[in-house]
């Protein structure tokens, strides 16, 4: 097993990914790219073209830090055989992403004049390599495409992954449909014509015409690259010159092997990032990433020979092992299967409907779960009980959440405990940084897909076959910077104020203005189904909508005042008691918000993650009191009981300070 995972876990029966073995549902599988051994291009001959990002001295930026040139690393490479965007505004540029390490270009159906955005060569390219074997290999990732659902016809949408033909003008070719042509065709619910290939996949797409945009041929869409590992894929394309084979491989799986004129041109240049459709000019549009979504590349590598084939296997493997982090190791098997192929592999698209490192696609949490809240900042005072609260960073709230799993079965809880374990086992991001976060679901009404790591699990043996199971774990990357707010999310309290939208109490919007102070979130406190009239908007004279803690506690609350004083006391004498001055009651409270239903929860729970435990704000307090006061909440938690009943448990600090409320406060010493 790779990582030693029998002896660094504390369960039995990991089982390796094997072509011809079962699995079952929820066993723990340890998958290896296994296609091959490492090998380094440069030690292989052949190789004329290699587009890579080990440095970024590759890169060529314009004065707009979008790039215009991707300089060829093949060792002899000629001039001429750079990659560049010889367009003039910079706009239409492809961008380097630093924080994937990869070159990006955008789609540009919301812009007009559409964006020449590709990457071209000068002259006459790879002129020396127009006849003959050759073999591409290119590391690329699309967004989900777009639907095509434009104008008045109905298409699936077809991007380009690699165009290898010449043009008679290499800055505004003429000539689209061409023999040495890879693209990816979204497939929707909107136009499906190969009823083989999943909704939400991709497929692949060879010397497209007019034609074969509205019915490719059989051969060209009998196959499919799926969304999976985070849609990245490793595409090979093996043309032999002499035979005239065609072999295309998807993340080491061979999809097809056939005779085909197909890319029969050789490589006299060299097209990335452009489209071709019927949706834009039809002279032109070989140019534009017109409807299709980003698309971004990692690595091209480009041969003038068909390698060997344990050579393809080492260059994939090669390829997997730089750009693939964290992709190898445990997954968990969603259902029974049979591995008959490679095409199970986890990382292509027969694979990903039976494999998963995503644990809530298998697991459900279960109620009982909970969260807690407190915040990193510092108090500095100032003396009359006056301080202000100082921010060490933007990510200021600690979160810490303990997710539930009640009633598991035993193969379940082996799962579980897996998955927990394997997570300590992912590559560090870098040399100097942490190990890999896990990506999970949270539950209501907090984020999915956080950015968390586990910290404790707490197993438990109810009965034979019974296991409940805590994971405690904490998010520390999500800022509070964010407008949306920091871990509360999702339509219903992210919201723009609507005037013409009936309202119901707890929503929560937000409204913006031209004067900063009225920007922001408001909760809305008035009727049920109510549409409110000019003067009744957030910021109206008779709002509806408030910024102040508006929720009450419940009826057995407690409200302790502590005077502050100076006590001086010396041997056998009486103490001396002196005033400290002029706030000596600042009020120190917990409220106790119980059994509370989702719609109140979470706009209780959005409001304290707006205030990020340290921004001022105005509540009233109840009866007897009645008195409206500034406070912050530097603490909070949240259990998730039962369905539609949350308790929140909320600690409040006394604010005094010079804020809108404050009418009449004064430090002027009165002699």
């Amino acid at each position: 097993m790779s990582k030693f995972l029998d002896t660094q876990f504390s369960i039995t029966g990991i089982k390796d990914f094997d072509i011809g073995s079962s699995y079952s549902k929820y066993d723990l599988v340890d998958f290896e790219y296994f296609t091959g051994n490492f090998k380094d291009p440069l030690n292989l001959s052949g190789l004329y073209a290699w587009y890579n990002l080990d440095d970024l001295n590759n890169l060529e930026f314009d004065s707009s830090g979008r790039v215009y040139t991707w300089y060829n690393s093949a060792v002899g490479h000629e001039i001429g055989q750079d990659l560049l965007n010889l367009n003039i505004s910079p706009d239409t540029r492809p961008f380097y992403d630093k924080y994937k390490n990869c070159i990006t270009f955008e789609s540009s159906i919301d812009s007009l004049p559409y964006k020449v955005n590709f990457l071209s060569t000068t002259g006459d390219g790879f002129i020396g390599f127009l006849t003959g074997d050759r073999c591409w290999f290119i590391v690329y990732e699309f967004e989900s495409l777009r639907q095509g659902n434009y104008g008045s016809t109905i298409k699936p949408n077809i991007a380009t992954i690699i165009d290898t033909d010449l043009y008679s003008d290499t800055r505004y070719p003429t000539n689209c449909a061409t023999s040495g042509y890879l693209s990816v065709s979204g497939n929707n619910e909107i136009y499906s014509w190969n009823n083989n290939v999943p909704s939400s996949s991709q497929q692949f797409i060879i010397n497209p015409t007019g034609e074969s945009e509205n019915s490719p041929s059989t051969a060209n869409s009998a196959f499919s690259a799926a969304n999976v590992i985070k849609n990245k894929n490793i595409v090979s394309i093996i043309k032999n010159n002499d035979t005239n084979n065609l072999r295309l491989r998807n993340n080491g799986f061979e999809l097809l092997s056939f005779t085909t004129e197909h890319f029969n041109s050789g490589c006299s240049g060299l097209r990335l990032g452009s489209s071709y459709n019927a949706h834009a000019d039809s002279s032109l549009n070989a140019q534009y990433n017109y409807d299709a979504s980003n698309i971004s590349y990692y690595e091209v590598l480009g041969f003038a020979k068909v390698p060997s084939d344990n050579d393809i296997l080492a260059i994939e493997k090669y390829l997997f092992e730089k750009h693939f982090t964290n992709d190898d190791g445990l997954y968990i098997a969603k259902s029974n299967f049979t591995a008959s192929d490679y095409r199970y592999s986890p990382i292509n698209i027969s694979g990903s409907e039976y494999l998963t490192k995503n644990i809530d696609s298998v697991l459900n949490k279960t109620y009982g779960c909970s969260a807690n809240f407190s915040t990193k900042a510092a108090r500095m005072d100032y003396g009359d009980n006056y301080y202000t609260n100082v921010i060490p960073n933007i990510n200021n709230l600690n979160s810490n959440f303990s997710l539930q799993y009640d009633g598991l079965t035993d193969a379940q809880a082996k799962c579980l405990i897996g998955f927990f374990q394997n997570s300590f086992e992912y590559t560090p991001k870098t040399i100097v940084d942490s190990y890999e976060n896990v990506t999970i679901d949270l539950f209501f009404p907090y984020k999915n897909n956080s950015k968390i790591y586990f910290s404790d699990l707490q197993y438990n043996s109810i009965e034979a076959n019974i296991n409940n199971i805590s994971i405690k774990c904490i998010s520390a990357y999500d800022s509070t910077l964010d407008y949306r707010g920091y871990q509360v999310t999702g339509k219903d309290v992210t919201s723009f104020f609507d005037e013409n939208k009936a309202y119901f109490k707890n929503d929560v919007v937000y409204n913006l203005s031209s004067v900063e102070s009225d920007k922001g979130y408001y909760w809305y406190t008035g009727l049920d189904n109510t549409v409110p009239t000019h003067d009744q908007r957030p910021t109206g004279n008779n709002s509806l909508f408030t910024k102040s803690f508006y929720f009450q506690p419940d009826l057995d609350f407690e409200i302790p005042i502590s005077p502050k004083l100076v006590k001086t006391e010396f041997e056998s004498s009486a103490a001396s008691f002196e005033n400290y001055g002029i706030n000596k009651t600042n009020l120190e409270l917990n409220y106790n918000l119980s059994s509370r239903s989702d719609k109140e929860a979470q706009a209780i729970l959005k409001f304290l993650d707006v205030n990020a435990g340290f921004k001022i704000f105005e509540m009233t307090l109840p009866s007897p009191y009645n008195k409206k006061i500034n406070v912050y909440a530097p603490e909070w938690s949240h259990v998730y009981k039962f369905k539609n009943n949350h308790d929140i448990s909320i600690k409040f600090l006394e604010f005094k300070g010079l804020t809108d409320s404050d009418i009449f406060f004064n430090t002027i010493i009165q002699l």
